[in-house]
């Protein structure tokens, strides 16, 4: 005799049965649903489904059923990334399962550099790691590099320098004019004091324009009269025909008519 069971939810067919010596039986397992066939136990072994039994001897064979476990399906959660001023943030905005870990990156333009996270995270870190156990919304900032300038105009730097008054010098005889000492001999005195210089022209030469000539008198200290403004010596300084143009003509028109 052929004598069948099952362990779990399931069926055996044909079942339980007398046989021949000798007779071969075809024995199948069939799960319900939501199980699954694992394999033969008793005068049966492995998983060959349908069996075979030869009926050389009584058998008792079981079919073993298991249950099917569906896994539960896994959460999803969606990480958005956006940034704030010039730069970028990798990977981009994506879905992705419950407990998931991402790495963004904040990667800042020409001229920019990264600041800080903000949103559903936060500090400076850089890459970031983000566990995925909700929905993520994070915000990549980006600061403008400052770059130092250099003021020319500055008031504060200017420094002011004062030149002193510019001193004019006093007038010198020229040097074309030529000072020649006269020797007059005897002293002459006049009603306005001694005559001191006499003015002339001298001869033109190879028709060029007459250059007058300066001309100091040798006199006395004592023929020059106390408070007169002229100094007590016997030769008068250059500079002094210069300044005193006018006195000097007056005195040689004087002198002449005197003669």
């Amino acid at each position: 005799s052929l004598t069948v069971g099952t362990a779990g939810e399931g069926t055996v067919s044909p079942e339980n049965g007398t046989y021949d010596e000798g007779t071969s039986v075809t024995v199948t397992a069939t799960p319900e649903s939501g199980w699954e066939f694992t394999g033969w136990s008793g005068d049966a072994s492995g998983s060959t489904n349908p069996l075979i039994v030869t009926m050389n001897d009584k058998k008792s064979i079981t079919a073993t059923f298991e249950e099917i476990v569906i896994p539960d399906e896994k959460d999803t959660f969606t990480l958005t990334v956006g940034t704030a001023g010039q730069g970028t943030v990798t990977p981009a905005s994506g879905t992705y399962d419950d407990g998931t870990t991402v790495t963004i990156t904040a990667t800042p333009a020409s001229g920019w550099t990264f600041a800080d996270w903000s949103g559903d995270a936060n500090g400076s870190t850089n890459p970031l790691n983000v566990t995925m156990d909700g929905n993520k919304n994070i915000t990549a900032k980006f600061s403008r590099v400052q770059v130092p300038t250099v003021d020319n105009n500055d008031d504060d730097d200017e420094e002011i320098v004062e030149l002193p008054e510019r001193q004019i010098p006093a007038p010198s005889p020229q040097v074309n004019e030529p000072l020649t000492i006269v020797d007059l001999g005897e002293e002459e005195e006049t009603p306005g004091g001694p005559a001191i210089v006499e003015e002339k022209e001298k001869e033109p030469k190879d028709e060029k324009e007459p250059k007058e000539e300066l001309i100091i008198l040798d006199l006395p200290n004592e023929a020059i009269p106390e408070g007169s403004g002229l100094p007590q010596t016997g030769q008068l300084p250059a500079e002094l025909f210069v300044g005193l143009g006018g006195l000097i003509t007056a005195a040689g028109a004087f002198l002449k008519r005197k003669k």
